[in-house]
Parts: C-alpha cells; structure tokens; sequence
C-alpha cells in the first residue's frame, strides 16, 4: 500500500517536473524571441526613418519656447493631432535630460512601439493570468507589421500610434478598476482614467 501510494506520487512529481521543463523552455524561447525582436526593431526603426519635418516639431517647439518664451506654443499652426499633452511632453523631458539631437528624436518612435508591445502582453496577462500568452503577446507585438514598409509607420515617432499607446493605458486602467474592491482606488482610477482620455483625445481628436 506504501509503495503504491510513493509510486503514484513519483509519477506526479514527475509529470509535474516534466510540464515544469516544458514550460520554463517556452518561457526561455520567448524571451529570447523578445530579446531578437527589440534588437532588429530597434536597428530597423534607425535604418528606415530619420529626422524630418514631422519628427523635427517638437524641436523646433522645444527651441522656440527656449528662444521666445511661453508665448511661442500658441504662435504654432497646429493641426488636430496637435500631440501637445500626448507626445511633446515625453520628447521635451528627453529634450531636458539629452538635449535636442537626431537620435533622440528617431528613438521616441522606437519606445512608444515598445512600450505598446509590453503593455500589450501585460493585459493579456492580467486578463486571462497566463505567463506564456502574455510573453507570447510582446513577441508578436514586437514582429506585427514593422517589417512592412507601408506599415513601419508604427515605429515613426510622431504619429497616431502614440495615442494608441494612451488608449493601451486606459485598457490597462479599467481592469485595475474591475479588479480592486476598495472604493478608494476605484475613485483614483477613474480620475486616472479620465487625465488619460483627455490627453489622448485632445492631443488626438481624429
């Protein structure tokens, strides 16, 4: 009876081990497919754009508000995606911390697309609670459409995928509310749901 009881456990133990190995290698080849897929876009990203009228406004914006003061922001000719809240923001503490160049410019594109990529695979896994499908979610992520020129707009750094970044956020923030009980953080939230929306929408109101 003992030696039945020990048998059946090894046997457990075993398939546990087995599905433990089988899971950890999946996990392993994913991450590296993630490692392979920010390496290649990142080099993709610098070989397909470069600095040009669009990806040079918030420079010219950061230099004329240096050069002529606050009085310059409503000077400019804004279109509708104005990326005032959304985007000049994130280009102007990089702006602070680097200074105006090139590569900083080229490389918003590149952590919007990212971040994107990460944001994604973080839903997917608050959604259905599986390591693998939110790994697996980054990596094709990291893979959809930039590979194609008429789609690598996704790593252009002043374009609509910065909203849709935004919108990731406001996803991400309604499962926070659905998941927590306290009436406290439902309240905070929301607020941070609603900051988020405004941003997107008035940075982007197509």
């Amino acid at each position: 009876m003992v030696f039945c009881c020990l048998s059946i456990l090894f046997l457990e133990m075993a398939c546990f081990m087995k599905k433990l190995k089988i899971d950890l290698l999946i996990k392993f080849l994913l991450f590296l497919l993630i490692l392979f897929g920010l390496w290649t876009s990142l080099h993709y990203t610098f070989d397909v754009w470069g600095p040009d009228s669009d990806e040079s406004s918030p420079a010219m914006l950061w230099q004329g508000i240096h050069r002529y003061g606050l009085k310059f922001i409503p000077s400019v000719g804004y279109t509708q995606d104005n990326w005032l809240l959304s985007l000049i923001p994130i280009y102007f503490a990089l702006f602070f911390i680097f200074g105006v160049n090139g590569y900083i410019i080229v490389l918003v594109g590149w952590l919007i697309f990212v971040f994107s990529a990460f944001l994604t695979g973080y839903i997917i896994k608050k959604v259905i609670n599986n390591n693998i499908s939110a790994l697996l979610g980054v990596a094709l992520s990291l893979f959809m459409g930039i590979y194609s020129y008429p789609l690598s707009w996704i790593v252009y750094s002043v374009s609509h995928n910065t909203t849709m970044l935004w919108i990731l956020l406001d996803i991400a923030i309604v499962i926070w509310i659905l998941n927590t009980k306290s009436f406290k953080k439902k309240h905070l939230y929301f607020l941070l749901f609603f900051t988020v929306t405004f941003i997107a929408g008035f940075s982007d109101p197509w």
